[in-house]
């Protein structure tokens, strides 16, 4: 047996295990964090055609960048002004995902077309991802904390302003003329 390949298939099965490492992996995230779900397509340069899908109770396409319109399109309402790839120029097609909410959970897909002279477009799932939110107060406890700490500021400057604003006892009576 020859020894001399087993760091390259050693190389070759750790460069698989990690390409693919995502796959199926499923990431939980607190009401209102922001989350990235990864989907690296270096292989799949130069893009036609970049889909982040939702499959819940029917396709919902959660952001789709198509090389004839360089602007990315975000169909589905809920997901306006809080989606973004993360570096497409570099291949990574991850989808950063702003302020989340219980109703993004679910399982997401990256799908990617290359750029090619053939009429078969073949598109094939490049990663597949759930995310996973459960129902919280999310910032409202941060907002809650927030104003019982100022509350409690207030009392405090209040009680040390009203202990300078006292007038001497009464028992104590001040001279006019040794003033």
């Amino acid at each position: 047996m020859d020894l001399g390949c087993v760091p390259r298939l050693v190389s070759l099965s750790l460069a698989l295990l990690f390409s693919a490492s995502a796959e199926g992996q499923t990431f939980t995230a607190a009401v209102g964090q922001n989350v990235t779900l990864p989907c690296e397509a270096k292989n799949y340069r130069p893009f036609e055609v970049v889909e982040w899908s939702r499959d819940e109770a029917g396709l919902k396409y959660v952001l789709i960048f198509d090389k004839a319109n360089p602007n990315l399109e975000v169909p589905e309402q809920s997901y306006k002004d809080r989606v973004d790839l993360v570096n497409m120029k570099e291949g990574d097609v991850s989808l950063k995902l702003n302020n989340v909410k219980p109703e993004d959970s679910g399982r997401y897909q990256c799908y990617v077309v290359r750029e090619t002279n053939r009429k078969k477009r073949d598109i094939q799932p490049v990663n597949t991802v759930y995310l996973q939110v459960p129902p919280g107060r999310g910032h409202i406890g941060l907002v809650l904390m927030v104003v019982a700490v100022f509350a409690m500021f207030a009392m405090v400057a209040v009680f040390v302003w009203k202990k300078r604003s006292v007038s001497p006892p009464q028992d104590e009576t001040v001279d006019p003329l040794q003033a």
